[in-house]
């Protein structure tokens, strides 16, 4: 599913790359000049313009990270990976000992918590030692999938502004060849020249340091999320003696084998 994930967002971003490209022609031909001059949309344009094609690039990777921003703030809800109701009902029927019970809530639910529930009870006629190496193994695959897509953001926040110190260097190796072909009796064509060549590193920190911070800020919502759930994780497998409550022999309960072959 991961995998399927990140195809789908590098085929997205790709084609997003190519119709950027006519971005700013696009914006000039849909709306009018009067329209554009009311929303102060002209500077802001022109600005764009003369950014240079590298202002293409960091225009995407603006977007792409508005998007990964924007889907992983709506994934890391604690209502919807730790809900209290689920929480309550699964500690109740595991401390108790009734594993069948605990199962079949974790079933009914799809969050990397109730995959960890089930991965642990999948192993809990082996003892607890099976248990607790068990849940370990299916927390490291949900932290990866909590993390999914984080990488992009750490990623553009330091590509876009690197995009902007190259586009720099480009503008200031053009502004010095138009200098060194008409020479130095004009100061203004080489502040002109450099003028613009700052614009891509303007635009590629502004794209940046957002970009940081908002991976800072989702990365420290997984890692409260994984102590949430290592915790109520711990508190169950200190609780509990792991025999069922319904055998008359009291043997261990047995994920039952149609549902050890589905999961």
């Amino acid at each position: 599913m991961i995998q399927t994930r990140e195809r789908l967002m590098s085929r997205s971003c790709s084609a997003m790359f190519v119709l950027l490209l006519g971005f700013p022609a696009f914006v000039m031909a849909a709306t009018g000049d009067a329209i554009m001059e009311a929303w102060g949309l002209t500077h802001g344009v022109q600005w764009f313009s003369r950014g240079g094609l590298i202002m293409y690039p960091i225009l995407a990777c603006s977007i792409i990270a508005l998007a990964v921003f924007l889907e992983r703030l709506a994934f890391l809800r604690r209502k919807h990976l730790v809900p209290d109701r689920f929480v309550r009902g699964v500690t109740r029927a595991w401390q108790r000992g009734e594993f069948e019970v605990a199962w079949r809530l974790c079933q009914q639910q799809d969050m990397p918590l109730a995959r960890i529930l089930r991965a642990g009870l999948r192993k809990i006629k082996e003892g607890p030692q099976e248990v607790e190496r068990a849940i370990e193994i299916a927390g490291s695959h949900e932290a990866g999938v909590l993390e999914a897509n984080l990488r992009f953001l750490g990623a553009i926040s330091n590509i876009a502004p690197m995009l902007g110190f190259l586009g720099t260097v480009i503008g200031l190796i053009t502004a010095f060849n138009v200098i060194a072909l008409q020479g130095t009796g004009d100061p203004k064509l080489m502040a002109d020249g450099v003028s613009e060549a700052l614009i891509t590193t303007e635009f590629g920190l502004f794209v940046g340091i957002p970009a940081l911070g908002a991976y800072h800020y989702l990365r420290g919502k997984v890692d409260r999320l994984l102590h949430e759930m290592e915790a109520i994780t711990m508190e169950l497998m200190s609780g509990t003696t792991l025999v069922g409550r319904a055998g008359d022999e009291g043997d261990a309960y047995e994920v039952p084998e149609e549902e050890g072959r589905r999961l």
